[in-house]
């Protein structure tokens, strides 16, 4: 039996289509450099992190959503 924690994006998407329903998808990622064990984030990807989060904000603020920056020390 196939769970839906063993399909990826693109299955699931796949999926969804079958049963009549084709959402609007908006990917937004990071390629890695390198992958590698650890739980903190790489250099690269901290630096990028916060185009990355714009990016987010624009597509949400694209369907109408009220985006509101938050203080990083709360």
């Amino acid at each position: 039996m196939t769970t839906a924690h063993q399909l990826g994006v693109k299955e699931m998407l796949a999926v969804a289509a079958l049963e009549g329903y084709a959402p609007d998808v908006v990917v937004i990622g990071m390629e890695p450099k390198e992958v590698s064990a650890g739980l903190e984030l790489s250099s690269v990807v901290r630096e990028k992190l916060k185009d990355a989060a714009g990016m987010v904000a624009k597509e949400l603020q694209g369907l109408g959503v009220d985006i509101r920056e938050r203080d990083a020390r709360a």
